[in-house]
């Protein structure tokens, strides 16, 4: 609700006091992609307000999308009181919802050097 709120008061003290200026808005993690600024420019020039699409960076191989999974090993038998254990490893899934995602190229690559410097094929792709 506060953050609602906060959006409204924003977006109406803009609205009156910036007119004739193309602002971009949003939270932190939507960082704007500016090929889509450029591609939309004449439906900026034409209306008040415009909801871009955020673009992000996903790693793909022959047309799927890298996933992490996490499996849950229930009564994990150890001497402590351990009573599970969780394991984590790549998939790759044709769906995109739920795929490893980054909001910039630099960190995509710093994904596959550091972390994913295993994965052997893999490319990056804007979408």
């Amino acid at each position: 609700a506060r953050e609602t709120a906060q959006r409204v008061f924003l977006n109406h003290w803009m609205q009156a006091n910036l007119q004739g200026y193309n602002v971009f808005f949003g939270d932190v993690d939507e960082l704007l992609d500016t090929s889509a600024v450029a591609a939309h420019a004449q439906l900026l020039a034409q209306h008040d307000c415009v909801r871009l699409k955020m673009h992000f960076y996903y790693i793909k191989k022959d047309g799927l999308y890298l996933h992490i999974e996490t499996v849950q090993h229930e009564d994990y038998q150890d001497y402590s009181d351990i009573c599970s254990m969780y394991t984590q490893q790549y998939v790759l899934k044709t769906e995109q919802e739920g795929a490893i995602k980054f909001s910039e190229q630099r960190e995509c690559d710093r994904f596959l050097v550091t972390i994913g410097r295993k994965l052997k094929g893999f490319k990056e792709v804007k979408e």
